[in-house]
């Protein structure tokens, strides 16, 4: 059996280590790809709408809906959700879009937050057909759970 030349190993050596790094650059490459499109996709995700229904109060006109990251119900007329009584505080209450959840949050409020009937002290996750108390005024929550349209 026959040797072959030096030069000639030392020259498939050389394409061999090419071809590695030829693959380790197309394999890193797809690994950037694929961490920027997943990087990306909760800056495109739409918001699901949340409602806000105050079946016992009909004085208040809450918007059909709300589609922004973060509402802030409140009696201060500046607030998202503006609730005119007494009982609610200027910025009471704060709902946010976050891990795909809606939360509920209370903002240091004078007369509390309930969901449910529970005091809300930390950030919590709403469900379709919650209950929020804020002061004496009940809201209800609907969420687009189904990714149907809400009435």
């Amino acid at each position: 059996m026959t040797e072959l030349p030096a030069y000639v190993l030392l020259v498939l050596r050389a394409l061999l280590a090419v071809s590695l790094y030829a693959f380790l650059a197309w394999a890193l490459g797809l690994v950037w790809q694929d961490l920027r499109r997943a990087g990306l996709q909760p800056h495109t995700r739409q918001i699901p709408p949340i409602r806000l229904v105050a079946p016992d109060h009909p004085e208040f006109t809450l918007p059909a809906a709300f589609t922004t990251p973060v509402v802030v119900i409140g009696r201060d007329a500046a607030s998202d959700c503006c609730l005119a009584n007494e009982t609610v505080s200027a910025s009471h209450a704060r709902l946010t879009y976050a891990r795909r959840q809606w939360w509920l949050e209370d903002l240091g409020s004078r007369n509390g937050t309930y969901l449910n009937g529970v005091t809300v002290d930390t950030p919590i996750v709403l469900t379709n057909q919650d209950s929020i108390q804020l002061g004496k005024v009940t809201i209800l929550v609907e969420l687009d759970d189904d990714g149907k349209d809400m009435p």
